[in-house]
């Protein structure tokens, strides 16, 4: 008898596995939609075959309506929304999926830094596909730097003509804006000298130039990268607490201007670092990178005076997992958005109310930086509502129609550059 080659054992495993694929689905039966926290979204299921289809496509062939028999059967498969639903569902539900993504992406930059180590160039690829780099000294990723160009300007200038009718119109509210220097916008970003077009800060300046001089505008600018590190995390693009917390400080100044009695600063010496988290936020997602070590993850403790937070139907809320987080309640599976799921997703509408002797109200619009920073500056207003128009309807907000409904003194937008000048869709109609 011939001895069985090792080839043949081979291609009998590697059979064996792709047999073994639908055999796990099929056994696995139906499953509901399930989050992937390494990916932070939701994985997609296989559709649903429509059997009422084929129940008429059959009665149709029986009655001799070939042509309507045929039509039917195929209904569902017509514009291929069931073949591409099913096409995600497959890459999404294949057994040890996670681990063997993973695995591929950690023998990906085993290559990459094989690969650069003779350059020994400071900063390298984090992945062969997403513009995502590390850099070595700093155990940081970051986004390759995005350009400043002529349809940006157009952007802005949309912007800025929409805060002039606003400020016209609004005479009786004060006008402010708070801007985050992101850092594949910033002058600071090391691989600036890549792309001949990086932005470097000068949309920013074009919009300071430009824009109303009602508008009253401060930044969180950063000097050199020590500024980044120091104030945003160094896998994810949000600013952390020391960031939120400077910028706390300088908004307060801000708002003071035109509010003499604002009450004083709230204590915000006192923070707390979760010792078992090493948070691996949006740029070490992506690429599945849980860069060693990870950002700490520290929040601030701070003394409020009582408040609620409604909901945009009016409905009191529990916004965020603060409460279970001091309370050691959360998630220590592998890039977990713990900036989020501490501080509260972005929502359309938020409403604090405060009782603290103030009868002043804030409007705030921004992105998601504002949901770490909202209860403070809350704190010194009697109501405060805060708005992401991203996800308004049609990413269209008429302050016009919010002032017609709601009380408001300051109006202040803060955020990245998307929220306060480039983002086209995520406009302020006057």
């Amino acid at each position: 008898m011939k001895p069985i080659k090792p080839l043949n054992y081979a291609l009998a495993l590697f059979f064996a596995i792709i047999l073994a694929v639908p055999v796990f689905w099929v056994a696995r039966g139906k499953i509901e939609p399930q989050r992937s926290y390494m990916e932070y979204r939701t994985l997609n299921v296989f559709p649903t075959l429509e059997v009422n289809n084929f129940k008429m496509s059959a009665k149709r062939l029986l009655q001799g309506k070939f042509i309507k028999s045929y039509d039917k059967l195929i209904e569902q498969f017509k514009e291929y929304t069931f073949q591409d639903a099913f096409q995600l569902a497959v890459m999404d539900q294949m057994p040890f999926r996670s681990a063997a993504v993973q695995l591929s992406k950690n023998v990906t930059r085993l290559t990459i830094r094989a690969a650069y180590f003779p350059t020994g160039d400071p900063i390298i690829p984090a992945d062969n596909r997403i513009s995502t780099y590390e850099i070595l000294s700093e155990k940081a990723l970051i986004p390759q730097p995005l350009s400043f160009s002529s349809k940006d300007r157009e952007i802005i200038n949309e912007k800025i003509a929409n805060y002039e009718s606003a400020v016209k119109l609004h005479q009786n509210q004060n006008f402010y804006g708070f801007y985050i220097d992101v850092i594949e916008r910033s002058a600071v970003n090391p691989l600036r000298f890549l792309n001949y077009s990086a932005d470097m800060n000068r949309g920013f300046k074009y919009f300071l130039k430009n824009k109303p001089d009602e508008l009253i505008v401060e930044s969180l600018l950063h000097d050199d990268l020590e500024d980044h590190t120091k104030y945003f995390y160094k896998t994810d693009h949000h600013w952390n607490v020391d960031g939120m917390l400077l910028g706390y400080e300088k908004i307060y100044q801000m708002l003071s201007q035109n509010y003499p009695d604002i009450t004083p600063m709230l204590q915000h010496d006192t923070t707390y670092t979760f010792p078992d988290i090493e948070f691996h936020g949006s740029w070490a997602r992506p690429v599945f990178y849980q860069i060693d070590p990870g950002d700490p993850f520290k929040v601030a403790l701070l003394n409020l005076p009582p408040y609620k937070i409604y909901d945009i139907a009016g409905n009191e809320i529990d916004y965020n997992n603060k409460d279970e987080y001091l309370a050691g309640e959360y998630s220590r599976a592998p890039f977990i958005d713990h900036y989020i799921e501490y501080n509260g997703a972005d929502v359309d509408f938020l409403e604090y109310v405060f009782e603290n002797g103030t009868d002043r109200n804030l409007l705030i619009i921004g992105d998601s930086f504002t949901n770490a920073i909202d209860p403070l500056l809350a704190a010194h207003y009697h109501h405060t509502s805060a708005v992401a128009i991203r996800y308004w309807p049609d990413n269209y907000f008429s302050l016009t129609d919010f002032l017609s409904k709601y009380d408001v003194n300051d109006v202040l937008i803060l955020g990245g550059p998307a929220a306060l000048m480039y983002q086209y869709r995520w406009t302020i109609l006057p």
